[in-house]
Formats: C-alpha cells, structure tokens, sequence
C-alpha cells in the first residue's frame, strides 16, 4: 500500500464508519500503522473525508429523486439518517458529551473535563442531539427546494475549519487521541490543503449562486469558530476530542443555516 493512502483510510477510520479497516489490516509493509508520524498526517485528508461524505449524500438525493422527486421531506429524513449513519454518530457523541460537561462543569474546567469522559449521557446531552439532528434535517428540507447540490458543502467546509481549529489550539490532554493530530513538520501541508479545498468550495458555491453569497458565508462560518474557541479557551484552555467533533457538528450546522438564511433574503 502507498504510503499516502495509510493517513487517507485513518482518517477515513477515524472521522467515519466507511469500511475501511480491511485496507489497514492488509497493509503488510507497516508493522504499527498508528504511529505519531502517520497520525499527524492525517489531518491534511480532512476535507477529503467532508468530500466523500457530501458525494455520498448528494448521490442519496439524486437516487430518491428518480422515484420519489416530489418529496423533499422524505428525502430530508433520509439524507438526515445517512449522514449520522456515515459518520457513526461519532461527532454527535462530542456533542452530548460537551452539551453535559458544559451545564455540569459549572465552568470549572476539571469537572468539566472529568464529566466530559463519563460515558453517560446526561439529559443536556441527550437534548442537545435532539437539537441538532431537528434542525439539521430542518435546514436540508430547506435547502432541497434551492439546490440540493448545497449539501455537498456543510461535511467539506465543517471539516476544513476543523482543521484550523486544531492548529491553532492546544489539546487539553497529552494523552488523548488527538493529541499526535498536529505536527510541525505537517503544519505546510495542512495549509496547503486548507487552501486547495477552501477554493474548491468558494468556486463550487460562487458558480451554485453568487460570490457575494459565498464571501458572506464564509465570514459566518469564520465568525462562528472563532467565538467557538473563544469559548473553549476560556473554559478549558484547549481542546478534546469531543469538543472536537462538536465543532464539526456545530460547524455544519452554522453552514447549512448560513446558507438557508442568505437564499431567502
């Protein structure tokens, strides 16, 4: 196996439930495919996980129209349960996790921490899942009747703010999973990525709909993660990897009501 494509089915691993753990466990030229090394270059194939993810939905949406073009709710809550199903409800996890530890933290930062590890779900937690998935098959029903090539975008542009997330904050714990995530030597690569698929993106919606629209979304998008770290850093001092995966939840989220809100202005 070509040594780019072991970071490429990590994060395919890591960020979803795509089967790929087959191509790792065959991969016999790696004696320990995990390493420190290998994970930080994982975080450059982030936009490539958001592209395959909103391939997969948009193809959903192109399947369900043959048969069924006039039901834009169905093919909503469809769309809606693929894309928890793709993703595994891995970032969903961050989100209940986070929603408990930041009522239950009290805004101390090692109960909040403490209780973000509890592998309970709390009510807040529970609530704040019912939330996002309402809201976000809400905002794709919407977007069904502007262009439903827009969903393309929220996993792809989700997954590159991510990225600067990561690289412009500490993780909290040494030890954590995400800890090997940012490297010095990856940092010029991780950029160069960022820049590649934001253009991607930019392009892909300034020829959807108007480049004022596509400027003006990503000052929202950009907006949002930065008061997002702000929050976090004031909390935590840092980041985990459930507040993480919230983020990316949080982040689609903002995106896909982003662009709802600027259509129907």
């Amino acid at each position: 196996m070509k040594a780019f494509l072991i970071p490429l089915f990590i994060s395919l691993q890591f960020l979803t439930r795509l089967p790929v753990s087959f191509l790792l466990r065959s991969n016999e030229s790696h004696t320990d495919i995990y390493t420190p090394d290998n994970m930080a270059r994982t975080l450059k194939y982030y936009p490539v996980v958001g592209l395959i993810i909103g391939a997969t939905l948009v193809s959903l949406v192109l399947l369900l129209q043959t048969f069924a073009p006039s039901h834009t709710l169905y093919m909503a809550g469809l769309v809606g349960v693929l894309w928890i199903l793709i993703t595994g409800g891995l970032h969903l996890d961050g989100v209940a996790d986070m929603a408990d530890a930041w009522v239950g933290g009290l805004g101390d930062k090692e109960k909040t921490l403490r209780i973000m590890k509890d592998p309970v779900c709390g009510p807040f937690g529970v609530l704040a899942i019912v939330l996002v998935i309402l809201l976000k098959v809400i905002f794709i029903y919407e977007l069904l009747s502007f262009n439903f090539y827009l969903i393309f975008l929220p996993p792809l542009l989700a997954r590159i703010w991510v990225i600067v997330l990561l690289m412009t904050t500490p993780y909290v714990r040494e030890q954590g999973m995400g800890s090997n995530l940012v490297s010095s030597v990856q940092k010029l690569k991780n950029i160069f990525s960022i820049l590649i698929f934001s253009t991607l993106a930019f392009v892909f919606l300034s020829l959807l709909l108007n480049i004022s629209i596509a400027v003006l979304l990503v000052l929202i998008s950009g907006l949002f993660g930065f008061f997002y770290r702000m929050q976090i850093m004031q909390r935590l001092g840092g980041i985990t990897g459930d507040v993480a995966g919230a983020f990316i939840e949080y982040m689609e989220l903002m995106i896909l009501f982003g662009m709802i809100t600027l259509l129907m202005m």
